[in-house]
């Protein structure tokens, strides 16, 4: 499928009598072009989420997290985001794969086993509240 995307777009780029469809060639490029743009920012996006999801933050824990880190470190201690299970676990429970429900209720995360919270940080330090 994706040679005869290649081919036409390169028959369509070529502007000679090959070109035998209705829709004129500057248009099948144009289309071309904008469906690759899109298609690449979707990519980026789904490895942005994907990364997310694999250290086991959100977005805004992600903002958050470095600053956890850096105050963590001024007291001689280490952060340790309380959701990271490591990647694969993380993966796993976030697709359900192997499961025939959900582990969750939507309101309550796994966290790491004998961990209530995050570790390296005082409740003040939290940048969000708990509900």
């Amino acid at each position: 499928a994706y040679l005869v995307i290649w081919y036409m777009f390169w028959v369509a780029s070529r502007f000679t009598n090959e070109w035998k469809f209705l829709t004129p060639p500057v248009v099948y490029i144009i289309e071309y072009v904008l469906a690759f743009a899109l298609g690449l920012s979707l990519g980026v996006m789904l490895a942005w989420q994907l990364h997310f999801i694999s250290v086991g933050e959100t977005s805004v824990e992600s903002h958050d997290n470095p600053r956890y880190v850096k105050v963590a470190s001024q007291r001689g201690t280490e952060f340790v985001n309380s959701f990271d299970l490591g990647w694969k676990k993380n993966l796993v429970l976030f697709f359900n794969i192997g499961r025939s429900s959900p582990y969750t209720d939507g309101w309550s995360w796994a966290r790491r086993p004998g961990v209530s919270r995050h570790s390296g940080i005082d409740d003040e330090d939290e940048l969000t509240d708990g509900d």
